[in-house]
């Protein structure tokens, strides 16, 4: 999967890949806007980020998790 461009945003591939600056900028955007409850949870949380969003200006402002689920069906 390549990156995708739509109008002003960036969506990017990133599931297993993902390099260290844009792992704490996800970490930032998380704590700052609440969406995890703590610092841990969103360390071990951000090994799930698929893609990320990221605005003109290249900043992360949102993210796609994924995690696997093992199913008997």
């Amino acid at each position: 999967m390549s990156v995708v461009e739509f109008h002003d945003y960036t969506i990017e591939p990133l599931y297993q890949k993902i390099p260290q600056e844009r792992r704490e900028e996800i970490i930032h955007l998380w704590m700052k806007n609440g969406a995890l409850r703590s610092l841990e949870e969103a360390r071990r949380r951000v090994n799930e980020v698929a893609c990320i969003v990221c605005n003109s200006a290249k900043e992360v402002i949102g993210v796609s998790t994924v995690y696997p689920v093992h199913s008997d069906a």
